[in-house]
């Protein structure tokens, strides 16, 4: 009986595998012939079809437009297949610091509406910052018409490891962080939270032509955020999300931190950390408004143009960078680094004194040397990570049904 049970779970996690890669093989590839499939994925044909035909039947995948056989147009048609994107769909939800924005992804991947709201969340409670959200998905859904299975959320702060609930977050109270389960209990459908520069990594691990399997996230805005990819999986720990940053000690008894504390990385190398010493305004003060585009396009200008004050925050963000950038490989060993946010434009500027203080405070080797790149749109970064993995969690649900 034991050996039996033991055959008959061997049997199911084997078939629940295979057709996740089915489906993982098309959502990164496109449509593929059965042929193609079967080769991609080491698997038989008789096996690959058998996968293949039961997704068709559970509406999860199609036959796209027959291709001929040849240049010539003779021969019988190669048949490819492709997600449905009828099948099913889920909402992504991005939340910042003032404001919403809902959108709802067909089972393909495709973007159908999507909706937004600038209302700045810090003052709300659980129970209208639950309404806000669940009026935004419940008007995006109507503009499509369709039914949402799944809504996942990408916000500041530190979650569940499974992205359950939010254990801390910068842009909302400690009495509203039950709000993704107040939405779950109200919609009756399952709700995701997760980091928000974790989500940025997976959309810049998603994008067309970026081929590191390993490398950081550093998101620079209000507030300063760490996503890790390592062996093209994302980092996340044993209990919570993990890969923090912005809050590791940096100066003892030093500038104000939005957590509270002081001395933390992030009261030196955030918007308003920097947009604060640019002003010259106390260290023990903190900037209530939102640092906009056009405030870090005036300190890089002042900057460049030998202004003292913008010089000297811009200079010690990038020592603030290089600490952090230093701790974090003197764990992991080093790797190429993504600036992502609207700071990050200011790198030009930094980088000379980023890598300086990098080797400076990296004790294990002082030669080393990591490429930067600097991609500014933090929020379609963070659509595009926070749709990869809700597609994949209805993947993997789907995988495992039968």
């Amino acid at each position: 009986m034991t050996r039996t049970r033991t055959t008959s779970l061997a049997t199911h996690v084997l078939r629940s595998n295979n057709r996740f890669a089915v489906l993982s093989c098309l959502r990164a590839n496109g449509p593929l012939s059965r042929a193609a499939l079967a080769e991609a994925l080491q698997l038989s044909a008789p096996t690959l079809t058998n996968i293949t035909n039961q997704l068709i039947e559970e509406g999860a995948l199609e036959v796209a437009t027959e291709q001929p056989a040849s240049n010539t147009g003779y021969g019988r048609p190669r048949v490819n297949l492709q997600l449905s994107g009828q099948h099913s769909y889920v909402a992504t939800c991005i939340m910042t610091f003032n404001g919403v924005v809902v959108e709802v992804i067909n089972f393909a991947g495709e973007a159908v509406s999507q909706t937004s709201s600038a209302q700045v969340i810090q003052n709300l409670d659980g129970h209208h910052l639950s309404k806000l959200v669940q009026d935004l998905v419940a008007q995006a859904a109507h503009a499509s018409d369709v039914a949402i299975e799944k809504l996942c959320i990408s916000i500041q702060g530190v979650t569940t490891a499974e992205h359950s609930e939010i254990l801390w977050s910068p842009v909302v109270f400690d009495d509203a962080l039950n709000f993704p389960q107040l939405i779950e209990q109200e919609m009756g459908i399952p709700v995701f939270v997760a980091n928000d520069a974790a989500m940025m990594a997976q959309g810049i691990h998603a994008r067309n032509g970026f081929a590191e399997n390993s490398f950081a996230a550093v998101l620079m805005s209000y507030g300063i955020g760490l996503g890790l990819y390592r062996e093209g999986t994302a980092f996340v720990g044993n209990s919570s999300s993990a890969a923090e940053m912005g809050h590791l000690p940096y100066i003892a008894g030093g500038a104000k931190c939005r957590c509270g504390k002081q001395g933390c990385i992030e009261a030196y190398a955030s918007d308003y950390a920097i947009l604060r010493r640019s002003q010259g305004l106390p260290t023990s003060e903190l900037i209530a408004d939102r640092v906009s585009n056009d405030d870090i396009t005036a300190i890089y200008q002042r900057a460049e143009a030998g202004d003292q004050a913008a010089k000297a925050a811009v200079l010690d963000a990038a020592k603030a960078l290089g600490f952090a950038l230093a701790s974090l490989f003197s764990i992991f060993d080093a790797f190429p680094v993504v600036f992502v946010g609207p700071a990050a434009r200011l790198l030009p500027l930094m980088e000379p004194q980023l890598r300086l203080s990098l080797r400076e405070n990296f004790r294990i080797n002082r030669r080393v040397d990591v490429s930067f790149t600097v991609l500014e749109d933090d929020q379609a970064l963070s659509l595009a990570g926070t749709k990869a993995y809700a597609l994949t969690k209805v993947d993997r649900q789907l995988a495992d049904q039968r």
